[in-house]
């Protein structure tokens, strides 16, 4: 039990042979996942081609797996057709297997993990046919919230396509299940995406009810500035608010927004997109026009500091143009 504890710790096992197989597998898999929930998904993928060059070539659960994850790796790094092909290869495998429900439990996750890089590359058709595969195997094994998950991803689909009482209806039952099993992080982004549905369809009032109780939700798990945390949803409450003409509780929740944007370097470009937004809300009340100045030059100067991400900057002088006209 010591060794295999120091084995887990120590990255140079890879070729050892005094391990049997099993338990190699074991300790560079755990390894493996270890790295990847870290987000160091490059020593990850390392691991990952270790255990797959010592593993037979020949269909296996194991192969599979290593595979699965090698795809998850390589998609959050950027290597999308790595990660595509090596998706594919998993789903080959996993179909010349037993179909044991281990196995069926598994394809399901990556005809999942397939779905959602195939969303991710705007190819809506065929995420949709890999997340009804993912959804058919998930109601075999009994997964119920694996199932919801898909059910959510395709309502999203739906919801891009502006199939909106279809995206509605799979969101609505997601969400209720996830709060049925107090799954709060899942929850709190499929309220999330009913926002953005009701939002694009202009029911104002009802994206206005599901980004509070999103954003409500991140607050009580302690998710504000993470990913898809509560500002994000204070943000697209804010443009609400925004587009439908209430402008002094837009300005709140910009404000609100500014607050978290201001204190992270990683969220430069954040701060200066809502300071524009903020700037043309503003633009509207002559008596606030030097005050709509002060905020267009600050993000001005904060989209310059981030120098790949200048694609929007036209709109920042589109801003200080509309400024000056007013000023005369």
């Amino acid at each position: 039990m010591k060794r295999q504890m120091i084995a887990l710790n120590s990255f140079d096992i890879s070729n050892s042979e005094e391990y049997p197989d099993e338990t190699w597998l074991i300790l560079h898999h755990s390894r493996a996942e270890q790295f990847f929930y870290s987000g160091d998904f490059v020593s990850a993928k390392k691991v990952l081609y270790r255990i797959l060059d010592r593993l037979p070539t020949t269909p296996s659960y194991d192969r599979c797996r290593s595979l699965e994850l090698l795809g998850r790796c390589e998609n959050e790094i950027g290597e999308v057709n790595n990660a595509k092909n090596n998706y594919h290869q998993a789903i080959s495998i996993g179909k010349a297997l037993e179909p044991s429900k281990l196995v069926k439990q598994l394809l399901g996750v990556v005809y999942m993990d397939l779905g959602g890089l195939l969303q991710g590359i705007a190819d809506f058709d065929n995420a949709e046919n890999a997340y009804q595969e993912s959804i058919k195997l998930s109601r075999e094994v009994g997964n119920k919230e694996m199932e919801f998950k898909v059910l959510a991803n395709l309502g999203v689909i739906d919801m891009r396509a502006c199939k909106f009482k279809s995206a509605e209806e799979k969101l609505v039952v997601s969400a209720q299940y996830f709060r049925s099993i107090n799954a709060s992080f899942s929850e709190a982004e499929v309220l999330h995406n009913l926002g953005l549905v009701y939002e694009m369809n202009e029911q104002w009032d009802k994206a206005e009810k599901y980004y509070r109780e999103s954003a409500a939700i991140k607050v009580r798990v302690g998710n504000i500035s993470d990913f898809n945390g509560a500002v994000t949803s204070w943000l697209q409450l804010a443009g609400v608010y925004h587009k439908s003409g209430k402008a002094d509780h837009a300005e709140v929740w910009y404000r609100k927004c500014l607050e978290v944007f201001k204190k992270l370097p990683s969220y430069h470009l954040h701060y200066s997109t809502t300071l524009t937004l903020l700037g043309e809300l503003l633009l509207k009340s002559p008596h606030r026009l030097a005050e709509t100045r002060e905020i267009a030059e600050e993000a001005l100067a904060y989209r310059q500091k981030v120098a790949s991400q200048r694609t929007a900057i036209w709109r920042v002088y589109e801003l200080l143009e509309q400024v000056a006209t007013k000023q005369g």
